[in-house]
């Protein structure tokens, strides 16, 4: 074996050569993949290469007894001349008993005496060879490895890439920085490879200690168990390491890592699994220990290494128990999921065992992260009946957390905890319970509107963040999770925020591991501060579903304020994409449902409503309201001012507006509003102009975006002769519950609507809306009476009243549009409920793959909102495909309402199931599956009366109409109620 098969050690060979001719004998003393026998042939070679000695012969003693290899040095003595001082290689010397190992050494040194040099290799665990000679020179394991300095001949020689982490990986032993070769280290073999090479020494090792050093045997199997750590975690688990083990194993057995100044190791591998098989050989030898190792590890707050390593070797049992131990760092480093499985696994096969009040707590916590809050309310339910035990199995710590924990969902009912005061224990907050707190304290600061509370700035971080900001063996720090959000929306709250960063990249980076952990709650809030952020920021959104989700969890937690801090900033949304009406819709919502103490929504409603209301009106408009603007100095809060500035500026009444700014100025440049005024400027571009020549240049610049306040293209003002005006803007047909037309929010009262045709035809050309009606259906369905050539004429004349209703001009936008014989409403101008109301019911009733339960019901119930009663049908001709539609709009309608009532039910959101069974009850009363759901929802109620009145109901109106019994289903359904069996939450009946 020369260099082609390996790296030439010049240094270390030299060190050897020098320490050989000095002490005549060497010994290499190190476990298997050091290089002792590459090390060894080439001492022979550098030998052989000598002019004074030229002589050398290599012996492999692997397999020998001690008399066969003594036979092998007596075949070596007679073969090499003693006087040239040649060299006698031995490798792998057996271990031996201690007679026959003197003789060993006694033939070793009267070669020595005769003049020959002697080179042996060994493995540490053979002391009979180590103890006996002790005269010779010895070169340890830690000399053997690859050095900084000979690492370039190594990555030379074997084509190891250069970003990779060799020294991490490989701790330096030879035989594994040779498995970095180009040639296997390849995408998806290299874990493969090096694992192998390292499972071999590790197993190798263990062996051997096994035999020779059973006192380093818990050390070692600790440090395989934990991977990497401190001296100080394995000693608070009871595994402490005398001081001549830690020097056994950090020079004779480097690959543990072991550095006992700094009182750390680290085993080799490309990851923690790699050493799955050597971790289940120490549990083997060693029962107890996999226990401590995950005591360890959870005290030392690498909850995921301790999960994994859980999982290979603990039963539910010892694992129930650690967790019971700890209640909380489970949940707080995301390990919601684990806990629930072992939580659900022992209610299925062992249903009458009663858990620690530890592992209800633990399963309490995950629940929250989770979204299960029915499990959350019944580990509630057990947590209130034992108080006595949380006060004396539960650290004051652990409970604040979960106390803090519940705070983030706290409108949320039944899972409240009770009060425990903990006797004599007065403490400081833990940093976990505090960075939960602060994140509850602001964002309730930040719907009130009210200054940020105290010192919030993200800088409570959990002890289990390491340096540069990264969590060591935990993926999911929630502590930190909430403290990053902390931050970056009290910049909001506080007016002070520039624009997204890298903060917000190392936020929205944490998503992919919450999502695969299953935190659905902490996504949801993770999604929603990154979502406003980007948002107040100018940018478009990556994530259009931000504000919905975090509203479907608003219902389920029944937060009216997030839910109302989500509706607005739907809006702000929808006015970044120019869409005016849904924007302005969600802002006059919030102004209708908010409550008072909810300043800052009603705040950014208020700018929102009025911005896209002066988006959306003509000039004309504009002006007249702009005249009735009452101007005097009267108190007001930032976004009134603000509106109202924003509408004397669009209008350029420049002199009332200097007037305004003058009087209002303090609330004009109020930091809380600052953000939202910026997303309004940029919305009216060049229109708002006048207003932002006002702010003051020292900040003028916080109120602009990069890009300017202006879009290309827009107008600065725009003239309006008093012969023509131009009107422009959305119509909405409104169908259900009566007729009603409304061009930007307005109601339309022309006279032209007065006559009737006008308003029926309309009617009929919106229910289908982009489709286009022939000419002679509609003469046939509104003048059947009348021949060809008058309904003809009668049908150009009502379409031409039409127009003129709508304010169509051969310059304007195009309301009506005639296409051959087709006539129908354009889409882009009219739009009408009845065409969102099939485009709601379309995603409810088709059932497609990937809609969620949440948003099924949340569909409903804006469906149930825009169905304001049977479709409208006129007292006129051609009121017979009205009351077709009449009946299929009914159909669809109660057909939804049955669906998101049914999946309400799987939600146990009974309340919403009510709300939606009445609105069903009341378009139909008579269908059968109609009564069925509503008695199931009523007994899952406990209004088991209702049940019988409404049975009775049914009865009576049966017999009204001559109709003997209800159907059987209803029967069966009805004798099960009254009897007491109830009803399943699933199917419906």
């Amino acid at each position: 074996m020369g260099e082609s098969f390996t790296v030439r050690r010049v240094e270390l060979l030299r060190d050897l050569v020098k320490q050989g001719r000095n002490a005549g004998i060497v010994i290499v003393a190190a476990p298997r993949g050091f290089g002792k026998t590459a090390l060894l042939l080439q001492y022979a070679d550098e030998i052989r290469s000598d002019p004074g000695c030229g002589y050398a012969k290599a012996v492999d003693a692997a397999g020998m007894e001690i008399q066969e290899l003594l036979a092998a040095l007596d075949t070596c003595e007679a073969e090499l001349p003693a006087k040239l001082h040649p060299l006698i290689a031995v490798d792998n010397v057996p271990d031996s008993n201690e007679e026959a190992m003197e003789t060993l050494v006694g033939r070793l040194r009267s070669l020595r005496a005769e003049g020959y040099e002697m080179a042996l290799s060994c493995t540490p665990g053979n002391r009979a060879l180590l103890s006996a000679l002790g005269d010779a020179a010895r070169i340890g394991a830690q000399a053997l490895r690859v050095h900084p300095r000979e690492y370039a001949a190594w990555m030379r020689t074997f084509s190891i890439a250069g970003d990779l982490d060799v020294y991490g990986l490989t701790q330096g032993i030879p035989a594994l920085v040779a498995s970095l070769s180009s040639a296997v280290w390849q995408a998806g073999t290299e874990p493969a490879v090096l694992d192998s090479y390292a499972e071999t020494l590790y197993r190798d090792a263990w062996q051997e200690l096994l035999t020779v050093a059973p006192d380093t045997l818990r050390g070692a199997g600790m440090m395989l168990l934990m991977g990497s750590g401190k001296l100080a975690e394995m000693e608070m688990c009871g595994v402490t390491l005398s001081r001549e083990v830690q020097v056994r194993l950090t020079h004779d057995y480097p690959l543990f890592g072991l550095d006992a100044a700094a009182r750390t190791f680290s085993c080799v591998g490309s990851s923690y699994e790699a050493l799955a098989a050597v971790r289940k050989m120490v549990a083997e030898a060693i029962p107890g220990l996999p226990a401590r190792a995950v005591r360890a590890l959870m005290k030392a707050g690498r909850v995921d290494r301790a999960v994994a390593l859980a999982q290979e070797e603990l039963g539910r049992t010892e694992t129930l128990e650690i967790m019971g131990q700890f209640p909380v760092a489970f949940t707080m480093a995301g390990q919601g999921r684990y806990i629930a499985r072992l939580g659900s696994s022992l209610e299925l096969e062992e249903p009458d065992a009663e858990p620690t009040i530890g592992v209800v707590l633990a399963r309490y916590t995950a629940s929250l992260t989770l979204g299960d809050f029915k499990t959350a309310r019944r580990m509630a339910m057990c947590l209130s009946i034992s108080a006595d035990e949380i006060e004396r199995d539960i650290s004051p710590d652990d409970w604040a957390v979960a106390s803090a924990l519940r705070g983030v969902w706290a409108s949320c009912t039944g899972i409240g905890l009770p009060d425990i005061s903990y006797r004599n224990e007065v403490r400081r907050p833990s940093e976990t319970a505090q960075c939960l707190r602060d994140f509850v304290r602001l964002m309730r600061a930040m719907f009130e509107g009210k200054p940020m509370p105290g010192r919030i700035d993200g800088a409570a971080i959990s002890r289990t963040q390491g340096e540069g900001g990264e969590v060591e063996d935990v993926a999911v720090a929630l502590p930190n999770i909430f403290a990053r959000m902390t931050e970056l929306m009290a910049e909001v709250l506080s007016g002070s925020f520039a624009g997204v960063d890298e903060r917000d990249d190392r936020l929205a980076a944490s998503l992919e591991v919450l999502r695969e952990r299953n935190l659905v709650p902490v996504v949801v809030l993770v999604r929603l501060v990154l979502a406003v952020r980007r948002i107040y920021a100018g940018m478009p959104l990556s994530d259009e579903r931000a504000f919905v989700d975090a509203g479907t969890l608003a219902v389920r937690t029944s937060d009216q304020a997030l839910q109302l801090f989500c509706l607005v900033f739907e809006g702000w949304q929808f006015l970044g994409l120019d869409q005016m009406i849904n924007a302005g819709f969600r802002a006059q919502q919030v102004l209708k449902l908010a409550d008072k103490r909810l300043r800052f929504v009603l705040e950014q409603a208020t700018l929102l409503e009025r911005t896209t209301h002066l988006c959306n009106t003509s000039r004309a408009a504009l002006c007249e309201e702009a005249e009735l603007l009452d101007l005097s100095h009267a108190p007001c809060s930032p976004a009134r001012a603000w509106a109202e500035a924003l509408s004397l500026a669009v209008v350029r009444f420049d002199a009332e507006l200097s007037a305004w700014f003058s009087l209002h100025r303090t609330e004009l440049l109020d930091p809380t509003i600052r953000l939202a005024a910026r997303l309004s400027l940029r919305a009216l571009g060049k229109q708002a102009s006048s207003l932002v020549r006002l702010l003051p240049e020292q900040v003028q610049g916080r109120y602009l975006f990069s890009d300017g306040a202006s879009r290309d293209g827009e107008r600065l003002f725009e003239v309006v002769g008093d012969a023509e005006k131009t009107v422009l803007g959305q119509v909405t047909i409104r169908l259900f519950g009566g007729l009603k037309i409304e061009r930007n929010g307005h109601v339309l009262t022309s006279a032209l609507w007065r006559r009737r045709k006008t308003s029926v035809v309309a009617a009929r050309l919106a229910i289908a809306p982009g489709a286009f009606v022939k000419r002679s259906a509609l003469q046939e369905e509104f003048w059947p009476t009348y021949d060809y050539d008058h309904a003809r004429n009668s049908l150009y004349s009502t379409l031409s009243v039409l127009r003129r209703a709508l304010g169509q001009k051969k310059s304007g936008p195009q309301y009506l549009i005639v296409q051959g014989e087709g006539v129908a409403f354009n889409a882009e101008y009219v739009v009408s409920d009845a065409m969102r109301f099939d485009l709601i019911a379309r995603e409810v009733l088709l059932k497609r793959r990937g809609i969620t339960a949440p948003n099924i019901i949340d569909a409903c119930l804006k469906l149930e909102q825009l169905y304001a009663g049977p479709l409208y049908v006129p007292d006129a001709a051609g009121s017979d495909y009205f009351m077709q539609m009449r009946e299929a709009f009914r159909t669809k309608f109660v057909d939804c309402m049955l669906r998101g009532a049914e999946t309400a039910i799987g939600e146990e959101d009974l309340s919403t199931a009510g709300w939606m069974v009445e609105a069903a009850l009341a378009e139909t009363p008579m269908r059968e599956d109609v009564i069925r759901m509503a008695m199931r929802v009523y007994e899952l109620g406990g209004r088991r009366r209702e049940v019988v009145e409404l049975y009775r109901a049914h009865l009576e109106r049966l017999k009204r109409q001559e109709r003997a019994i209800p159907e059987p289903k209803t029967r069966a359904l009805y004798d099960q109620i009254v009897s007491g069996r109830g009803v399943g939450r699933i199917g419906r009946g």
